[in-house]
C-alpha cells in the first residue's frame, strides 16, 4: 500500500536565500528555473531534494522517505504558476516505490520581496529481497513558459536485511589473578542465518576474535555462543562485543558503552633458585665446605623458613644465611634482585650431591640438583724401619742392608724412600737399599716422600760401625735415649768412657766437644754439659771423642721440645709384661689416652716393629698363626699419634711357650718399674729400642714422672673427658708397602 503525504506551506520571510539550511547529508545545489520570465520581473530556484530515510529495512518491512522540495520566487509579480512532481525510482528493485506525485502551486500577489515555498513529501516503501538498493528522488517543476520543466534529483543506498543480533554478553570468573584463565562469551544470531563476517571482543580497546564455543556455528538463526579465553594483567577491564553479517553490524551492550570487569590482581610468582655452588669441589674430612644459592623473588617475598640445602636427599638442619661484606645487590635485602645465601660446614668421607627448596608461602622452587663436594680421608703415613735394629754393631767394610715398610690409608705410587746417616750424609734411593758406610755411631734416617699429597714420614735407628777388632768405648751415657722435653726444660747430658780400653790407653791426646745443632757448645776434658731448650722442634746433641786427631766416638741425641699443649695424657696402661700365651690364645690389650685440646688421637699397633694393620684403643688378636706365634719373646707397640703430629710409643711385651709350659702370670719380676717416666715423642723419634719399656726408648727422661703427674691431674679435673676410641677397620684397611715380602693377617 502506497500513502503519499503531501505538506504544502507558504512561508513569506525577508532573510536572503542563502540563510536557507538543507538538511545533513544534501550538498547546497539549486538550478534557476526561470530566470528573467516575464519580463524580467521574478525568478524561481528549484533545490536539490532533501530526504529522510531509514537506515535499513528487514526483509517484507515497510518504510517510509520523506522528501523535502523548496522553491525560492524573487521579484515583483502579481500572480504565478507552477507545476511540480516528485518521483522516487528504485535502481536495483529491491524497494517497491510509489507512483510519483504531481502537484500545482502559486504565488500569491506580492509587491516585491522574496519568498519560499517548500514542500515535504512522504512516501511509502517496501522492501521485497535482500541486499543493496540505490533510490533516486526526482523533483521537477514546470513554470509553464518558453523554458520548460527543470529537474532536480538526489540518490541514496538502502539495505534490505535481518542486522545480527548480540545478547548475553558476559564473562567468568569475575574476579582472579594474572594466573587466572577469564572467559568472555556472548551469544550471536540472524534471522537470515547469516553467519557472522566478523564478531569481536572488544577489551581495553583491543580487539579479540571470537570462534563458535562448538566449533562449528550451525544454529545462527536460534543463536549461537562465540567466546575466548585468556590471563589478563592486573587491574580493572572493561569491554564489549561488536558483530556483523556482512552488511550490518550490531554491537553488546546494544545501547553502546562497555561492561565493566573482570577486577585483576597480580598472581604470586613463585621464587627462584639460581647458581647452586659448593666451594671447594674436593677435599677431606678437615675441609670446610661453603654451600650457597641465589635467592629470587619477583614479587620481593622473602623466603618463609629460610633456604632448605638437601645433601644427598636429606635436608640439612642448620640455617642459611645471607651473605656478608660490602653492600652488594646480593645482601640488600630486596629479594627482586636476588639475595645470596650459605651455608659452611665440614662433612663425612664420600662423593655427596645437593640441591637447594625454599617458599615464598604460596609458590615453591627448587634448584637443579648438583654433583659434589668429593671428600676424601686425611691421608696419613707411616714410615717404620726394619732393618738394621736399633743398637746394632756392624764393623766396616761390610754390606749393609737398609730395609723399612709404610703404612697409609690412601695409595701413594710416587712414594720414594730416601735414606741418610748423621756421619755418611745421603746414602741412597730406594728400599731396601745395599750399601756400606763409615766407623762411627750412626744415626740412620728414612724418610717416605709422596710428593702429589705433599705427605712425608721419617723414622731413625741407631747403628755402630766399628773397625775390625775394636769394642765400644762407651760405658755409659745420660740421657740413655733420644728423650722429648717442654719449652725451658735443662738436660744434662754426660758420658762414661771405658777408660782401660787399650785404644784409649795408647792414646797420647784425648779430648771431646759437644755440638748443638751443628755449633761447637763444649770442649776439653769435662765429660759432662748442661743447657736450656727454649725453642720448640727437634734439636741435635753431638758427642764426639777424638785421639791422636782422629775420631774415636760419636754419639747424637735427638732432643724433641714441644709446647704443654701438644702432650698426649695416658690414663689406664696394662703392665709392659703381658705375660705368656700358648699358641691359639687370644691376647687383647686395651688403652686410655687423653689430649687437653681434644684432638683426635690414632692409635696403631705393631708386632715386632711390623704393622699389624689394627687401629684403635684396643688390640685384640688369635695367637694362631704367622710370625708372631712362634714360640719365644715378641713386643708389642702401640703408636699413639694425634693431629698435631705429636706421637708417643708404648712397647709390651709377651711370650709364645709350648702348649705343655706352665704359663706364668703376668706382671712378674719383668714389670716395668713404676717410675719408669712417661713424656711424648714426635714421629721422627719413634725409632727407639724396641725392649726399653713401656715407653721405649723414652726411659730415663727426667720429666717423665712431672709429666704423669700432670697427666693424672688432668685426668681427675675432667681434662681428659673421653677416652679416644677409634674405630677398628678390617686389616685391608691400611697399606702396607714392603720390598722384601707381603705380610698376610690371618686369623
Amino acid at each position: 500500500m502506497e500513502l503519499t503525504t503531501v505538506i504544502l506551506s507558504f512561508l513569506l520571510i525577508a532573510v536572503p536565500i542563502s540563510a536557507i539550511t538543507l538538511k545533513e547529508g544534501i550538498p547546497t545545489r539549486s538550478i534557476d528555473v526561470c530566470d528573467g520570465c516575464h519580463g524580467g520581473k521574478y525568478d524561481l530556484v528549484l533545490s536539490d531534494p532533501v530526504l529522510t530515510f531509514p537506515s535499513f529495512l528487514h526483509v517484507g518491512e515497510a518504510g517510509q522517505v520523506t522528501i523535502s522540495i523548496s522553491i525560492t520566487a524573487d521579484g515583483n509579480s502579481d500572480y504565478y504558476l507552477f507545476d511540480l512532481s516528485v518521483a522516487l525510482v528504485s535502481l536495483n528493485s529491491r524497494i517497491s516505490t510509489p507512483s510519483p506525485v504531481t502537484f500545482s502551486g502559486q504565488r500569491p500577489s506580492a509587491s516585491g520581496g522574496s519568498y519560499v515555498w517548500s514542500r515535504e513529501i512522504i512516501l511509502d516503501i517496501d522492501a521485497v529481497s535482500r541486499g543493496t538498493d540505490t533510490l533516486r528522488a526526482d523533483a521537477t517543476i514546470d513554470p509553464h513558459h518558453e523554458v520548460g520543466p527543470r529537474t532536480r534529483s538526489s540518490t541514496f543506498s538502502l539495505t534490505v536485511n535481518d542486522p545480527p543480533s548480540l545478547s548475553s554478553g558476559t564473562h567468568s570468573p569475575g574476579t582472579g589473578d594474572t594466573s587466572t584463565s577469564f572467559t568472555f562469551t556472548v551469544d550471536y544470531s540472524d534471522k537470515n542465518g547469516d553467519l557472522p563476517s566478523f564478531i569481536h571482543l572488544i577489551l581495553d580497546g583491543a580487539s579479540y576474535p571470537l570462534s563458535a564455543s562448538d566449533g562449528a556455528a550451525d544454529t545462527i538463526v536460534s543463536g549461537e555462543t562465540y567466546g575466548t579465553s585468556m590471563a589478563l594483567p592486573a587491574g580493572n577491564h572493561s569491554y564489549h562485543f561488536e558483530a556483523s553479517d556482512g552488511m550490518n553490524t550490531t554491537m553488546f551492550p546494544e545501547e553502546g558503552g562497555d561492561v565493566q570487569g573482570p577486577v585483576v590482581t597480580q598472581a604470586n610468582r613463585p621464587p627462584v633458585l639460581s647458581e647452586p655452588m659448593v666451594d671447594p669441589s674436593t677435599g677431606n674430612c678437615s675441609t670446610s665446605f661453603t654451600f650457597s644459592v641465589t635467592y629470587t623473588d619477583e614479587d620481593d617475598d622473602p623466603p618463609i623458613g629460610g633456604i632448605r640445602l638437601l645433601l644427598n636427599g636429606t635436608v640439612v638442619e642448620r640455617q642459611m644465611t645471607v651473605i656478608t661484606g660490602p653492600p652488594s645487590p646480593l645482601n640488600d635485602g630486596v629479594f627482586i634482585n636476588g639475595e645470596r645465601y650459605h651455608l659452611t660446614m665440614s662433612l663425612p668421607c664420600g662423593a655427596h650431591y645437593f640441591e637447594f627448596n625454599a617458599t615464598d608461602g604460596s609458590g615453591w622452587a627448587a634448584s637443579e640438583r648438583a654433583d659434589g663436594p668429593i671428600v676424601s680421608e686425611i691421608p696419613f703415613l707411616l714410615v717404620s724401619i726394619e732393618q738394621p735394629e736399633e743398637g746394632e754393631i756392624f764393623y766396616s767394610g761390610s754390606v749393609l742392608t737398609f730395609s723399612a715398610s709404610y703404612i697409609s690409608n690412601v695409595d701413594l705410587p710416587d712414594a720414594v724412600f730416601s735414606w741418610s746417616s748423621s756421619i755418611s750424609g745421603e746414602l741412597g734411593e730406594g728400599n731396601p737399599l745395599l750399601t756400606a758406610i763409615s766407623p762411627g755411631e750412626h744415626l740412620l734416617t728414612v724418610a717416605v716422600r709422596s710428593t702429589s699429597l705433599g705427605l712425608l714420614s721419617r723414622d731413625f735407628v741407631n747403628i755402630t760401625v766399628l773397625d775390625p777388632g775394636k769394642i765400644p768405648l762407651m760405658l755409659e751415657m745420660d740421657p740413655a735415649t733420644d728423650i722429648t722435653i717442654r719449652e725451658g726444660e735443662t738436660v744434662h747430658f754426660s758420658v762414661v768412657l771405658d777408660m782401660d780400653h787399650p785404644f784409649i790407653v795408647e792414646a797420647e791426646d784425648l779430648s771431646m766437644r759437644f755440638l748443638l745443632d751443628g755449633m761447637e757448645v763444649h770442649e776439653g776434658n769435662e765429660w759432662n754439659y748442661s743447657t736450656s731448650f727454649e725453642d720448640q722442634g727437634l734439636h741435635g746433641v753431638e758427642f764426639l771423642v777424638y785421639g791422636d786427631l782422629d775420631l774415636i766416638l760419636h754419639k747424637i741425641w735427638n732432643i724433641t721440645v714441644t709446647d704443654v699443649k701438644a702432650s698426649i695424657i695416658l690414663g689406664n696402661i696394662p703392665d709392659a709384661n703381658l705375660g705368656a700365651f700358648r699358641k691359639g690364645d687370644i691376647i687383647k690389650v686395651s688403652i686410655e689416652a687423653g689430649d687437653p685440646m681434644n684432638r683426635t688421637i690414632r692409635i696403631i699397633w705393631l708386632i715386632d716393629n711390623i704393622s699389624t694393620g689394627e687401629l684403635g684403643d684396643t688390640f685384640e688378636w688369635e695367637l694362631r698363626r704367622g710370625p708372631w706365634s712362634r714360640k719365644g719373646n715378641h713386643i708389642l707397640s702401640a703408636l699413639l699419634t694425634n693431629t698435631d703430629g705429636v706421637s708417643l710409643r708404648l712397647n709390651f711385651t709377651y711370650t709364645i711357650i709350648e702348649e705343655n709350659t706352665d704359663l706364668e702370670p703376668p706382671g712378674g719380676d719383668e714389670n716395668i718399674d713404676n717410675n719408669t717416666s712417661m713424656t711424648n715423642t714426635t714421629l721422627e723419634d719413634d725409632g727407639e729400642d724396641a725392649g726399653a719399656g713401656i715407653f721405649g726408648s723414652l726411659k730415663g727422661d727426667p720429666v717423665g714422672i712431672s709429666i704423669l703427674a700432670v697427666g693424672a691431674l688432668l685426668l681427675l679435673i675432667g681434662v681428659v673427658h673421653s677416652i679416644f676410641v677409634l674405630v677398628r677397620t678390617p686389616k685391608s684397611g691400611a697399606i702396607k708397602r714392603n720390598s722384601e715380602y707381603q705380610l698376610s693377617f690371618e686369623e
